[in-house]
């Protein structure tokens, strides 16, 4: 059978490789020389694929049937390309060759005040809100570098006056535009607009399947359900992200039942993170202890849905029974600060993670010099080798690392090992 890419497939040279971007999805694949080969000889001489990469890219939506030779054509001759390219590119230490995404905090402003939250009201000394004009010149030299997505958050960024251009302008330039929000502000007017600016999915913040547990950390419970029934009816892709911790880790089941009941496509379970707000105590009160760890990865392994389930980077310790291998093939990379992704606060600070405000050394939005040059980002890079305590001698450092703001609140230390992970903590 003859196969070309699905027309929603970006394809960009890394060192040495390639990195797939499937639009429709937001879903990236890192292939190796070998895959790239594999596919050149298919569109060549009709050769097989072999069929671990085959299933991979097929039920990742990156593969569909061709009528044709023809067909394959330009495939073809991009890859071809593309493996030129390959060639000669370098890429910083243990990164990609530019971001994948690019996260935004468009504004450090919010409307409401959550418990532990590191953007909350009331906990910045000046509101803060990105210019236009910084926005668009990384636009424009993202697209240049094949930037495949952005992350716009904040803070509340359905606050920025501007989130709609910035959707509009990110389409555009053909990086896909997605929005993490309270939902407080989502109407159907902004749903019809970002529908019509293409946006690739909006996530809720929603930390309980009912109101009674949502309110221990969040204030909004019925103006989320809202929020989330106007995306429905706009038919936008969207999900929630659920902040996991001692008081509702008890709600994942049901959670889950919820998030599959009202069609959501992804469930993101989230890691506590340090607020911004100093002298805070409420990571370490409601963080996972070791114990509970092992009973989400239990929850999370045994539940079957129709919702795609995810969790965020730095819960990639819950896995640690697969090898650094299989979690590559399952697409985890565990922090990815300064490999994967960077963040650009709305001072236009170039961060490598956005919890870690304090670590920045490039300004003005210029998130190429940063990936090149950044003194900062090159201190995440060099975690492998020097990163001390278990985690140092773990089999799957490379593809975890712990997280390291949650690390260095805990242990005032940033190469220290993540106390919380359930190999170097028996509590």
């Amino acid at each position: 059978m003859l196969y070309k890419f699905h027309p929603a497939v970006i394809v960009r040279a890394e060192e040495k490789a390639s990195m797939f971007f499937q639009k429709k999805i937001a879903d990236t694949t890192l292939v190796s020389f070998e895959a790239i080969d594999a596919f050149l000889e298919h569109f060549k001489s009709k050769e097989d694929i072999p069929k671990e990469l085959l299933h991979h890219f097929i039920t990742r939506g990156y593969l569909i049937p061709a009528r044709n030779k023809s067909e394959q054509k330009q495939d073809l001759e991009l890859l071809e390309e593309i493996r030129e390219q390959a060639k000669i590119r370098k890429s910083p230490l243990n990164s990609l060759y530019a971001p994948e995404t690019i996260h935004f905090s468009l504004t450090n402003a919010c409307n409401q005040k959550c418990i532990g939250c590191f953007y909350s009201r009331g906990e910045v000394e000046e509101e803060k809100y990105l210019d236009s004009s910084m926005f668009e010149s990384i636009t424009k030299k993202a697209n240049e570098l094949q930037v495949f997505q952005y992350a716009l958050g904040g803070g509340e960024p359905l606050l920025h006056e501007n989130i709609v251009e910035f959707c509009y302008l990110s389409t555009e330039s053909n990086i896909i535009p997605n929005i993490t929000t309270n939902g407080n502000l989502f109407t159907k007017e902004l749903a019809k607009e970002f529908k019509q600016a293409k946006l690739g999915q909006i996530q809720f913040s929603l930390n309980g399947s009912e109101e009674t547990i949502n309110k221990d950390t969040r204030p909004n419970f019925k103006k989320t359900m809202n929020a989330i029934k106007i995306a429905r009816e706009a038919n936008l892709r969207w999900g929630i992200n659920f902040l996991v911790t001692k008081r509702n880790i008890s709600d994942v089941p049901a959670m889950i039942l919820l998030a599959n009941k009202l069609g959501a496509e992804t469930l993101n379970f989230l890691r506590i993170k340090p607020p911004i707000a100093e002298g805070n105590t409420w990571v370490q009160n409601e963080s996972l202890s070791s114990h509970e760890h092992l009973k989400l990865h239990e929850m999370l392994k045994n539940q079957s849905s129709i919702t795609r389930l995810t969790v965020d980077a730095s819960f990639c310790f819950l896995f640690n029974h697969l090898s650094s291998e299989e979690m590559y093939s399952r697409g985890m990379w565990g922090c990815a600060a300064a490999q994967r992704f960077c963040t650009i606060s709305p001072f236009g600070h170039v961060l490598a993670c956005s919890h870690m405000h304090h670590h920045w050394d490039v300004e003005n939005g210029d998130f190429d010099k940063a990936w090149r040059e950044s003194k900062v980002f090159q201190k995440f890079r060099e975690l492998n080798s020097t990163i001390t305590g278990p985690c140092s001698s773990c089999s799957i450092k490379p593809t975890c690392k712990g997280c390291r703001a949650v690390v260095e609140l805990i242990t005032d230390d940033f190469w220290a090992s993540d106390t919380q992970c359930p190999k170097n903590n028996n509590q």
